[in-house]
């Protein structure tokens, strides 16, 4: 049951979102053609080809029955299908932040006992 209905989705996937329907209209291009080569017996399918889709235009009596033709009109349809996984994020409850051990200014004064036990010039100690 899953199979069929794969193929299905795939197939009006690609029915939707190719130009593929536009394939069951080539038994009205070549009907079309043959029209056109009864009227002219010199006229080749290049020719047919390029009369139709490289110099068409709108003003000609025929126009309603070019537009059936293949790839004549452009399709605005798509259909697109989105999956997404749930991942059961969860943005935690508590937030902790890092205390700050280092003194965060680049100032230093020359004062403090710590700078000063950091000097060459100490007193001698007694051990």
């Amino acid at each position: 049951m899953s199979r069929a209905i794969t193929i299905f989705l795939i197939s009006s996937l690609i029915w939707v979102q190719t130009p593929i329907g536009q394939l069951l209209k080539i038994y009205t291009l070549v009907e079309h053609y043959y029209e056109h080569k009864s009227e002219n017996k010199d006229l080749s399918i290049l020719g047919f080809l390029s009369m139709h889709y490289a110099h068409d235009t709108d003003d000609h009596p025929g126009h309603d029955r070019d537009m059936q033709l293949p790839f004549k009109q452009c399709s605005t349809v798509s259909f697109v299908i989105s999956f997404f996984e749930h991942n059961g994020f969860q943005l935690p409850q508590k937030i902790m932040y890092a205390a700050v051990t280092k003194s965060l200014s680049r100032y230093t004064s020359p004062f403090h006992a710590a700078e000063a036990l950091s000097k060459i010039w100490q007193p001698p100690r007694a051990c």
